[in-house]
């Protein structure tokens, strides 16, 4: 096995374990920061694929455009229930 190969499968089990962080996480945005994180390591994976247009192209949607949705998304419902009298009072 090349170096390349043991990268990979490294990168593989790390992006698991990430993925299982994502799903097991208690607050929402602590799975948003493992989710962005899992995006930037497949850019990392497509890098090494010599597939550099997939990998600009996850960086720019996957960790950028939506990472940023989700942040905004949860401030404004943070807001929400600020205003509404909900539990952060």
């Amino acid at each position: 096995m090349s170096v390349q190969q043991y990268l990979q499968i490294g990168l593989g089990i790390l992006m698991l374990v990430v993925a299982i962080l994502a799903v097991e996480s208690k607050k929402v945005i602590n799975a948003v920061i493992y989710l962005s994180l899992l995006s930037l390591l497949a850019v990392v994976g497509f890098a090494l694929m010599n597939a550099p247009d997939v990998a600009i192209t996850e960086a720019v949607i996957g960790s950028g455009l939506v990472t940023a949705l989700f942040v905004f998304t949860l401030l404004g419902v943070n807001k929400e229930a600020v205003t509404e009298g909900g539990e952060n009072e």
